[in-house]
């Protein structure tokens, strides 16, 4: 069995079965006429033989045609001023000291640029290199170089804190120093140590009778020394004023 629009067979054997099957279908109904084409030859020469068909070949796809993209433009290129050839005489700097400011409202009467276009730029040989350096110091590097600024002082180091002593005649065990001139702190025992100008070791009969116990009079710690005293000036005496001498009275001379 052969359709039109078959365009594949395949076949198999089961035991003494041999099995067909086609695509795609064409025995449906009312399609013969168009399914099952008139034969081209006679029958007479049909017999025992097989006509293949071959099938038109299917088109190949037309490709779809991609865009072309257009071409980005090339930027416009900023115009570059051009420095005459005229030499002009260099700009005396500025003095140290002074202000040195670019004037930020500046701009060249040729190519309309502000100070700091010109700061790539040689700002001589032009008409206007005058103006140009007097309002563009800074982009024109004729400043002068910066007034260095004073070291200032180092900052002393804080005094270190003074050590707390014992006022005089109280416990210094702790401290071991006395705050009063000439004093130093005794030991008595293990319990008391007291800051006195002076101690001899053994019972002191001042101390209330319930405290008299032996004193050890070890000095613990340093001493506190005695201050001097100031020296002080004498007064200077005032010197006498002279005395001036009497004036002698004149005597009379003697009557003849």
């Amino acid at each position: 069995v052969v359709w039109k629009d078959s365009v594949r067979l395949g076949c198999g054997i089961n035991g003494q079965l041999l099995v067909c099957q086609y695509a795609s279908p064409g025995n449906y109904d009312g399609m013969f006429s168009y399914q099952v084409l008139p034969p081209t030859v006679p029958e007479s020469q049909c017999s025992g033989k097989l006509i293949a068909t071959t099938p038109a070949p299917t088109p190949a796809p037309t490709p779809t045609p991609k865009p072309t993209p257009k071409p980005t433009p090339a930027p416009t290129p900023t115009p570059t001023p051009t420095p005459s050839s005229v030499p002009t005489p260099a700009p005396r700097p500025t003095p140290a000291g002074s202000a040195c400011n670019d004037d930020a409202q500046y701009r060249d009467p040729t190519y309309g640029d502000s100070c700091s276009k010109w700061k790539s730029y040689r700002c001589t040989g032009y008409s206007f290199s005058t103006a140009l350096i007097a309002a563009c110091p800074v982009s024109c590097n004729v400043c002068s170089a910066p007034v260095p600024s004073p070291t200032p002082a180092p900052t002393p180091a804080p005094a270190p804190p003074q050590q707390q002593c014992t006022a005089k005649f109280q416990d210094c065990r702790s401290t071991k120093c006395c705050n009063d001139p000439g004093y130093k702190c005794f030991q008595k025992d293990e319990w008391w140590a007291g800051c006195l100008q002076s101690c001899t070791p053994g019972i002191h009969a001042e101390e209330p009778a319930e405290y008299q116990t032996p004193w050890s009079c070890k000095v613990l710690g340093a001493s506190t020394p005695a201050t001097t005293p100031a020296l002080v000036a004498p007064t200077p005496v005032p010197t006498p004023a002279p005395t001036p001498a009497p004036t002698p009275m004149p005597t009379p001379a003697p009557t003849p």
